[in-house]
């Protein structure tokens, strides 16, 4: 089955079902569990739909005030999403 992801709240979805990131229903706001050393990480983020002819495609903003290491952790996550 060839199922596409239509929308934020679609995507949302998957990634909460298919890693340890969790984000608001709306994208606005995500969590992330670093089971390693039993630490989560909240952080604010930025989803946005983009229309294409093939299919959707879905930029991810994070934010966070203090250090880079979310973001290396996140970029982790996404990449191990990426390579399932």
């Amino acid at each position: 089955m060839n199922h596409k992801i239509k929308n934020i709240k679609e995507l949302v979805q998957y990634l909460t079902l298919y890693s340890t990131i969790f984000f608001s229903d709306d994208g606005t706001e995500v969590v992330m569990k670093d089971k390693k050393n039993n630490k989560e990480y909240k952080v604010i983020s930025n989803i946005k739909n983009i229309n294409g002819e093939k299919g959707n495609y879905f930029t991810i903003n994070v934010y966070q005030e203090d250090g880079v290491h979310c973001f290396e952790y996140f970029d982790k996550l996404i990449t191990e999403i990426m390579r399932n």
